[in-house]
């Protein structure tokens, strides 16, 4: 977040454009892990043995896990706050891609994908929660023209 210093313009709190820079490579980030599932799930699978319903059951677990666990971020986020949330989910969801690169078995794999997909649920929320709540940006003064 950016130093308490830093201002807008108006004086009216953070810069919006820092805190704006600071989210948008997160969710970006986010959006790549969120879709690799998706692209590369399935090829992983079949790479290490899985037969063609285990890899298309890929995406269906890491899904599984993302939707249950974005049921259950705002118990989560009432205990432990945003921050943390997102700390610990990325971490999980890091350790967990990282174990089925590794291991390099189809179960593991199909495990690890739950896992990914639980820790990365709350990162999409966890940006759109506080980047809605930055105050609109001041306004242009509009100009009449006069006939």
């Amino acid at each position: 977040m950016p130093d308490a210093g830093e201002r807008d313009a108006g004086g009216q709190g953070p810069n919006r454009g820092i805190i704006v820079l600071l989210l948008a490579p997160m969710t970006f980030l986010a959006a790549l892990v969120e879709d690799a599932p998706a692209s590369w799930g399935g090829v992983y699978l079949r790479h290490v043995g899985a037969d063609a319903a285990t890899a298309a059951a890929g995406y269906a677990a890491f899904s599984a896990g993302e939707a249950v666990t974005r049921l259950l971020n705002d118990r989560m986020v009432d205990r432990i706050g945003w921050a943390r949330l997102i700390r610990a989910g990325t971490l999980c969801c890091a350790a967990a891609l990282s174990a089925a690169l590794l291991l390099g078995q189809p179960g593991t794999t199909l495990a690890a994908l739950v896992v990914a997909g639980a820790g990365i649920s709350a990162v999409f929320p966890g940006v759109f929660t506080p980047a809605g709540g930055l105050p609109a940006a001041p306004q242009a003064p509009r100009q009449v023209a006069r006939t």
